[in-house]
């Protein structure tokens, strides 16, 4: 009568050891379904209020690396809150400050700025467009003025930007809508 029970008991320790991988199993695949989500560039889609987003360390000695990084987080529209550190906060360069309908200069803040509803004419494509430059119009040790072109499936559209030598780094001080024809990218 007891080796019924053996093979009883055994066939339960299977079952018991099959839920226990199953469960083990799933919860690994939630984590990392979790994990793909928030870390590794998921964009801020499941975060939460306690991990924000971290922005990219910059090298602001850089021109060509904070234009990159500007116009991805700007006027891309990747983690806009990333730009407000490289932008020009001086109020002739009117990027963040501006003038209302009275005159009074106001400015935006990072609050403000983070929101996305910034005075930044947009470049808007579902896969990341190809940057280039165009031209460089002022080439100043403290001033960068330059015509660049994104293409992507918005289209193609040239661009003006501006860059200005602060003592911390260059920061972006201009940033429109070219008014010439944009090149072929034949």
């Amino acid at each position: 009568m007891k080796a019924p029970l053996r093979i009883q008991t055994a066939g339960c320790l299977w079952f018991q050891a099959a839920a226990i991988l199953f469960v083990g199993i799933a919860c690994g695949l939630g984590a990392a379904a979790i994990w793909l989500a928030t870390e590794n560039g998921g964009g801020s889609a499941g975060r939460s209020a306690s991990s924000p987003f971290r922005c990219p360390v910059v090298d602001r000695s850089r021109p060509g690396k904070v234009a990159a990084a500007w116009v991805r987080s700007a006027v891309e529209r990747h983690h806009v809150g990333c730009s407000y550190a490289l932008t020009s906060r001086r109020p002739a360069d009117a990027l963040i400050c501006f003038k209302d309908d009275l005159g009074k200069v106001g400015c935006y803040d990072r609050a403000r700025w983070t929101t996305g509803d910034i005075p930044v004419v947009p470049y808007l494509s579902r896969r990341e467009p190809t940057r280039r430059v165009l031209a460089m119009l002022i080439d100043k040790p403290k001033l960068l003025m330059a015509r660049i072109v994104l293409s992507g499936q918005a289209g193609v559209a040239t661009f003006l930007i501006a860059l200005r030598k602060l003592s911390d780094g260059w920061v972006v001080a201009y940033w429109a809508p070219d008014a010439q024809p944009s090149v072929s990218q034949e």
